[in-house]
């Protein structure tokens, strides 16, 4: 449990002293009725500090408190999210989702292409999520929404996903910097077409060419 009473300074005299009892209240025991948690959702009273230091795994209370759309940032960040139908819900109800693509794990590849596809901070989905699958590779990169982050963060490995980024020809400096190029054939197609040589000709380039 969250031991550290949060600040309190934005808020009025009468609204921090309730703040203090229902923090207090959270923090004081481990609360695992069902019906006592579904009463705290649904009631709706200073639920960050729920969130933050009770455990909510029963997933019909976990759709409530998704629903109910109340302190998600908070939900997300201290609760574990595993059913693959909330996870859908979360995205496609879009809220707080930033926090959400921080803080859990998303490995379905039906959710990563609805995460994909809608696009909604999608900058902290490719910065905080793994995505290995080709074609959500290729999705994303077709797409272009935050290529620079996507690059950054994660590993292009496949020769055809790879001629794809060069053809396209986006934040190639951010694909040059954070990926290995070792094809040779592909790093010579990339300096023909004579746009953007400078990326070429980087030390790291220049040395993956050597090797070849």
């Amino acid at each position: 449990m969250n031991g550290k009473m949060p600040d309190l300074f934005h808020l009025s005299p009468d609204a921090r002293k309730k703040a203090k009892e229902f923090y207090y209240f959270y923090t004081s025991e481990e609360i695992t009725d069902f019906e006592t948690q579904k009463l705290i959702i649904e009631a709706g009273r200073w639920l960050s500090y729920f969130y933050e230091n009770q455990t909510i795994e029963d997933l019909k209370l976990q759709r409530l408190a998704i629903k109910r759309g109340k302190a998600l940032s908070h939900f997300f960040e201290n609760q574990t999210i595993e059913d693959i139908e909330l996870q859908r819900l979360v995205i496609e109800q879009g809220k707080s989702l930033y926090r959400f693509y921080i803080d859990q794990k998303i490995e379905d590849l039906e959710i990563q292409r609805l995460a994909i596809e809608k696009g909604e901070d999608v900058y902290f989905f490719h910065k905080n999520q793994t995505i290995s699958d080709l074609e959500l590779q290729r999705l994303v990169i077709e797409k272009g929404e935050h290529l620079e982050v996507f690059y950054e963060n994660q590993t292009i490995s496949d020769l055809g996903v790879q001629r794809l980024v060069i053809e396209k020809g986006e934040h190639l400096h951010s694909f040059f910097k954070n990926q290995e190029i070792e094809n040779f054939e592909l790093l010579q197609s990339f300096f023909k077409k004579g746009k953007n040589l400078e990326i070429f000709y980087t030390k790291k380039i220049v040395e993956a060419a050597h090797k070849n």
